[in-house]
């Protein structure tokens, strides 16, 4: 297991790679918001209602990513979940792992041009039905 040094590393990691691929306030356009208030959630304004599912990048040949978020927009959905398994992005402890179908964010990007929202659930621990829980 990595030491606590570690676990923070990857969250700033994660937290970078969010911010960078999440900050789309696009020059003369308002700032996007997400809030939830009088017991609804808010998006730009105005209610909204998620509708989700899970598409692990991690369990799809990235060649395939576009394919399988566009599917799941064709069926409604406006929202992704997906887990972020710690064992894949940190094989080893200080040994970070960021390409293939480990690349994050990449597959939120794409999420993105496809306007699509993320529901990231991150480890260390996911119950995902991975090799040591993703641990």
């Amino acid at each position: 297991m990595a030491s606590a040094g570690g676990f923070g590393g990857l969250s700033l990691l994660l937290a970078l790679s969010l911010c960078s691929a999440l900050a789309s306030t696009v020059h003369g356009e308002a700032p996007r918001r997400f809030w939830i208030e009088d017991d609804a959630f808010w998006k730009d304004g105005a209610p909204f209602q998620i509708v989700g599912g899970d598409v692990h990048y991690f369990r799809i040949v990235p060649e395939y990513w576009k394919d399988r978020l566009l599917r799941a927009k064709a069926l409604g959905l406006n929202t992704i979940q997906t887990y972020v398994p710690w064992n894949l992005h940190e094989p080893e402890p200080q040994s970070w792992e960021f390409k293939g179908f480990a690349d994050i964010e990449s597959y939120l990007r794409l999420a993105q041009e496809l306007e699509m929202l993320v529901m990231l659930r991150v480890g260390p621990y996911i119950c995902g039905a991975v090799m040591q829980n993703g641990i």
